[in-house]
């Protein structure tokens, strides 16, 4: 839609500031308000503690001993057998900066001293990696060293070229690859990635996320840096409270449970690398056995499939299945009929196959069904009835011979005819005994709200008069269409509701894309995502701006052309631009609804000039779905006002001052 000056006279802007937090994902200079009062209690204990040991001798192998055998929380330290060292830092000799300040050990082959002495400190390298509370010590050889403390007692002496400094207590964030997490602990604290308190875990709980690294706490946590799908940060999770996998697949989930497959053109992948795997269209409408399943890191949830012989299918998107309840499969409904062929087969009451009787009584006899199940064992069974609706039981489909008998198939629709043949019969029913002529029908207009396609080959009418009042069933042949009224009913989607309000292009263009069953499995959210977008602020290239927010003085559209090609990755969509009213209306008569280009309320257009043209300031697109010649109005699916019908005299005129316009077949 149109220029970012329009927009803002219609909608108020709110400035939000954001918070700038001390804890970064990758620098930082404050901390949170908990953690500056835990630093500021660190420094001065340390503080304090360092100005007892200037008025004292200095500190005693013993008195450090003596201070580390009171910690249980820090790893054992050993003496090491390390005479060079000691020999080389007889002579050292500290003196001591006064600022504090946090470190990371970053060198896996440092050096603890116990003193500066010389005198080294074994502890396993178990502080590799940790974080601690440091002063700055210059021997007399100018050699650099820091004072490293933990939150209870001091622990020694580092050179300096073995750590880094961080800008505060989370310390130094180490990357990972490969590893993701999921939520085990929904109650533990969720941060941000500044580190300010949000919530619990709980809100990600089904989710998969990618660990970008870990910090070492100086208070001894070890809390993990998270990502979305999206790519970007999420959050900071304390480590206890996730489970970490090595695939995007996340944390597997225990169950047993049975589907049905009900897309014949998705793909069951055979890892989640998603390089190997097969199409459904050999499992469709079977059921299968679910033993459990994963949250994706990519948002989907998928099934761990298996057939009736234990044979493992794949992993299949849940979007692809229908979970039904126990091994029968999922109904299907239907109305057809059907002849049994085998005398000898048994028609069952359930499907544990306890209760049945033969169908000796049946065989050759014609019956109604009204559904069917695929089994797990792969058997296709029909919900079988005589012709007095007494149900007889599920009955294998290999018993039987499907037959299209009496009127066939219903199938829905809204439209108009007028009656060609003055002569001919409308009938009652689909035994063909009552009826009458077409006489006083004859050029008469009749709605016509379904049909069926009949055993003997015609087409079927089903006839209301102006009224309401049903007149029969009427061959096609002796009618002539008429259409007069259409209404395709697309589905709504909401621009402002999803937060784009300059995303009528994308919003009307997912409601014709889903009124044909296309992109049944995107929002407008993340229908948006996948949008091109102009490189250079051109609508016929692309979108120009962003469509989340108004930005003055950039038109803020994406133009019919590149509409359409954006389009065509998820179904039959095409620019038909320069589109007169007349074929709009035919586009609708064949169920197709149309993403046109209007203007705002349908008003006056507003122009205004380009580099790369004049563009209408006040252009807005919406979906055409219907249209009503008796009193001349259209019906229109806005994702800015809602649906309305609209007088044909304001769509017309404002559509045709530039006949854009996007159909989706």
């Amino acid at each position: 839609m149109k220029n970012g000056k329009i927009v803002l006279r219609l909608l108020p802007i709110a400035i939000l500031c954001l918070a700038l937090f001390g804890f970064k994902y990758s620098e930082g200079e404050t901390v949170t308000n908990d953690t500056q009062t835990e630093l500021s209690s660190t420094l001065t204990a340390v503080s304090e503690s360092k100005q007892t040991t200037e008025k004292s001798t200095g500190i005693t192998e013993s008195s450090l001993s003596t201070t580390e055998t009171s910690s249980t929380q820090e790893p054992v330290i050993e003496s090491s057998d390390e005479p060079d060292i000691a020999r080389q830092n007889s002579s050292i000799k500290e003196k001591t900066v006064s600022e504090q300040f946090f470190i990371t050990i970053t060198d896996k082959n440092y050096i603890l001293l116990r003193e500066l002495n010389g005198e080294a400190i074994n502890d396993h390298k178990e502080n590799f990696q940790k974080t601690f509370i440091a002063e700055k010590i210059t021997s007399n050889d100018g050699i650099e060293y820091y004072s490293l403390s933990t939150p209870t007692k001091k622990l020694g002496y580092i050179k300096a070229t073995s750590v880094e400094k961080t800008t505060g207590q989370e310390g130094k964030l180490f990357l990972e690859d490969n590893s993701y997490a999921n939520v085990i602990d929904a109650s533990a604290k969720l941060y941000t990635p500044e580190f300010q308190e949000n919530g619990t875990v709980g809100i990600l709980k089904d989710q998969t996320l990618k660990i970008v690294g870990f910090y070492n706490h100086y208070n001894g946590t070890k809390f993990y840096l998270l990502k979305n799908s999206d790519n970007q940060p999420a959050s900071i999770v304390e480590a206890k409270a996730l489970q970490k996998t090595t695939n995007q697949g996340g944390k597997w989930n225990g169950t047993n449970q049975y589907i049905t497959v009900t897309k014949n053109d998705w793909t069951i992948w055979k890892d989640f690398n998603f390089n190997s795997g097969n199409s459904t269209k050999n499992l469709y409408q079977r059921t299968y056995r679910v033993t459990g399943w994963y949250r994706h890191f990519n948002g989907s949830k998928y099934l761990s499939v298996y057939d009736n012989k234990g044979t493992w299918q794949g992993y299949l998107n849940e979007g692809a299945t229908q979970v039904i309840n126990g091994q029968g499969g999922k109904w299907n409904g239907t109305n057809q009929y059907i002849t049994v062929t085998k005398n000898d087969w048994t028609i069952w009451k359930d499907f544990n196959f306890n209760s049945g009787s033969s169908t000796k009584n049946l065989y050759q006899r014609t019956y109604r069904v009204t559904g069917w199940y695929r089994h797990f064992n792969g058997s296709k069974y029909l919900s079988v009835y005589d012709n007095k609706g007494t149900w007889q039981g599920y009955l294998n489909e290999g018993a039987a011979q499907v037959i299209n008998g009496q009127g066939g198939k219903w199938n829905g629709t809204n439209q108009y005819i007028t009656v060609t043949k003055n002569d001919w019969t409308i009938w009652k029913d689909f035994n063909f005994n009552s009826g009458s002529s077409t006489k006083n029908l004859y050029q008469r207009t009749y709605r016509v709200t379904g049909w069926y396609r009949h055993f003997n080959g015609s087409k079927y009418l089903s006839i209301y008069d102006n009224k309401g009042t049903w007149q029969g069933y009427l061959n096609e042949e002796g009618t002539k269409g008429v259409s007069s009224y259409v209404l395709l009913d697309a589905p709504y989607i909401n621009q402002n509701s999803s937060g784009f309000p300059m995303g009528c292009e994308a919003a009307s263009l997912l409601q014709a894309l889903q009124l044909k069953g296309y992109a049944k499995n995107y929002n407008l959210r993340s229908f948006i995502k996948e949008m091109p977008l102009s490189p250079n602020n051109n609508p016929n290239n692309g979108f120009s701006g962003r469509p989340d927010i108004v930005k003055p003085d950039i038109y803020q559209s994406i133009f019919a052309k590149p509409l359409a090609q954006w389009g065509t990755k998820y179904g039959k969509a095409a620019d038909i631009t320069g589109a007169s009213v007349n074929t709009l209306k035919d586009e609708l008569r064949k169920g197709n609804s149309v993403v046109v280009y209007v203007t705002l309320y349908y008003a006056a257009p507003q122009y205004e000039k380009y580099w790369w043209g004049t563009g209408i300031d006040n252009a807005h697109i919406v979906t055409l779905d219907g249209f009503n010649q008796s009193n001349n109005t259209y019906h229109i699916s806005d994702p800015n006002e809602g649906k309305y019908w609209v007088s044909a005299a304001k769509f017309e005129s404002s559509y045709n001052l530039r006949k854009s316009a996007v159909v989706v077949r």
